[in-house]
């Protein structure tokens, strides 16, 4: 059996998330100067810490870091109907 010493489980549920899908939400993310990443299933890190995972074709959810509030940011922007989005 392989026993850890230095081992910490956290609970991360309480991070803000915010998604976002439609033939123009790729664009959005990028206007709003988030990377994202180029095929659906796959995932990538910005350098602010906040995850971003794609998908499908069209569909993307972002993922705050602990320090930060990036996806609210974004929730506040996106208030509103956003063509395309």
């Amino acid at each position: 059996m392989t026993k850890f010493s230095n081992v910490d489980v956290t609970n991360l549920s309480a991070l803000v998330r915010f998604g976002v899908k439609g033939p123009n939400a790729k664009k959005w993310l990028n206007d709003q100067g988030i990377e994202t990443p180029e095929t659906a299933n796959t995932w990538l890190k910005t350098a602010m810490g906040v995850l971003v995972l794609r998908l499908g074709a069209n569909e993307f959810l972002l993922e705050d870091s602990v320090n930060d509030t990036y996806c609210a940011a974004l929730y506040l922007r996106a208030n509103g109907v956003l063509e395309g989005v």
